[in-house]
């Protein structure tokens, strides 16, 4: 097929491969394992070896977990180092695009149906006047990016907020906190899958039970039969939705707040919404714009393949 561009989504654990044509459908995916893998250029090859090589390829558009700074990007959570110079050489000095993965994220929310999304709460449709919006990923990592309307245009803006500083609020959550790698305890050292693993561990602790997970599955899978694992879910929801309605007032997405990452598929349908829904609305004088503002979970695949391929090069 001509006229192709190439995408690639690189995060900590996973790097997915595809191909968009001109009218943004995907084609040609393929999901390698970013620990077997000592480059971006290693893995960039396999895919082109695996496929069919570069013919067609007008434009490149990858999205990486990790801060964008002057073209290139250092993996938060894994050794890869990538520029927009490599990848235009790889692909054959072709016009790249170059992103943060939630950026991506953010850039398919206005292109996303009903059915691509499960709310969180008591909504039955999507915003139907779409304003700011807010992505946010519960993976190996934390990220967040808000999608702003300007100019008949979507603009999107990447963030760093996983690296943010969380607080507790009470005696009992300080003891969740405290006894970490580091005086600084993060939003992504509470929500993340090695964030839920540690929380597990410190209720184990706490309830005099042996730890019976080393994974946010694990523990996900556990829920129903072990306190600990229980009581896990509950602190982080209560956690999640904190975040996700700071974050929502630091940039008033009041649009709409959609949440993806492997963590939030294993959490979403064992969580309870009405928890979550209120710590989410928990703050005074905003509960009402909060209460209004939609929250869900994004259920159709490869969605930041999908940002890319709407993704502007230039």
């Amino acid at each position: 097929m001509k006229g192709w561009r190439l995408l690639a989504d690189i995060g900590g654990t996973n790097a997915r491969f595809a191909r968009s044509n001109p009218k943004g459908e995907l084609f040609a995916h393929r999901i390698y394992n970013v620990a077997e893998f000592s480059n971006f250029d290693e893995a960039f090859k396999r895919y082109l070896a695996d496929t069919d090589g570069l013919e067609g390829c007008n434009a490149a558009a990858v999205c990486a977990a990790g801060p964008i700074l002057n073209g290139e990007v250092q993996l938060t959570n894994a050794p890869w180092q990538i520029s927009t110079s490599e990848i235009s050489q790889l692909a054959g000095d072709v016009p790249v695009a170059l992103r943060n993965d939630l950026e991506a994220v953010a850039l398919a929310l206005p292109h996303l149906e009903h059915s691509d999304v499960t709310p969180i709460g008591d909504f039955r449709e999507l915003p139907s006047h779409r304003q700011r919006m807010l992505a946010l990923n519960v993976g190996t990592g934390f990220g967040s990016a808000a999608i702003l309307p300007a100019n008949g245009k979507w603009m999107t803006c990447p963030s760093e907020a996983g690296h943010m500083s969380f607080g507790a609020q009470d005696e009992a959550e300080l003891a969740l906190l405290a006894g970490g790698d580091s005086a600084e305890f993060t939003i992504e050292d509470a929500l993340s899958g090695h964030g839920l693993v540690s929380l597990y561990r410190k209720q184990c602790d706490r309830l005099g039970t042996q730890v019976s997970a080393t994974t946010a599955d694990g523990v996900f899978s556990r829920v129903s039969s072990d306190a600990a694992a229980d009581e896990s879910l509950r602190v982080f929801t209560v956690r999640l939705g904190r975040v996700a309605k700071d974050l929502t007032l630091a940039i008033s997405a009041w649009g709409g707040v959609f949440l993806t990452g492997g963590v939030i598929q294993g959490w979403h349908g064992l969580a309870s919404s009405r928890e979550f829904r209120t710590c989410f609305e928990a703050s005074g004088k905003m509960k009402e714009p909060l209460r209004r503002t939609y929250t869900g979970v994004i259920t159709r695949a490869e969605i930041s393949l999908l940002g890319l391929a709407r993704t502007p090069i230039v």
